[in-house]
């Protein structure tokens, strides 16, 4: 097992497969860990898929894992991922819906590096119903506003 520095925190990590990959980092001070292909497919164009990763994760007590894209394969391969947050107490496998924005059919092969997760601070919190909100000098304004 590699090393990080300043490991605080611990992701533990069940495999489903022979063939499933656990996360990665590339360097010890990256936000995401790599997640990976644990299955060969061909997505359409302007389709989506959940690829499987092989793999199911504990998060550290206090987070949530956000699941983002490689920055590379929306450059070079013409897919992004959509959805993407991982609840404190999910326990199936991580699956990493992916869009093919192109016009023609992508392959993804077992083993490709398709995603990062970076883990986020949950702050817990509560909805309690009142009868206004405080005001703000941007009121209801929206969509586009602000310029």
């Amino acid at each position: 097992m590699k090393a990080y520095p300043h490991s605080n925190y611990i992701i533990f990590t069940k495999r489903f497969t022979s063939t499933s990959r656990l996360p990665e980092k590339a360097y010890g001070f990256d936000a995401g860990w790599d997640l990976f292909s644990d299955e060969d497919v061909t997505i359409p164009p302007h389709a989506t898929h959940a690829i499987s990763t092989g793999i199911a994760i504990q998060l550290p007590d206090g987070f949530f894992g956000k699941i983002f894209d490689r920055s590379g394969n929306a450059l070079r391969n013409g897919y992004q991922v959509l959805a993407g947050v991982i609840d404190n107490g999910y326990r199936g496998e991580v699956k990493i819906v992916v869009l093919n924005y192109t016009d023609n059919p992508i392959t993804i092969k077992k083993g490709d590096k398709i995603a990062q997760l970076v883990l986020i601070k949950t702050y817990y919190s509560e909805v309690k119903e009142c009868k206004e909100l405080s005001p703000t000098e941007r009121g209801k304004k929206g969509f586009g506003s602000s310029g």
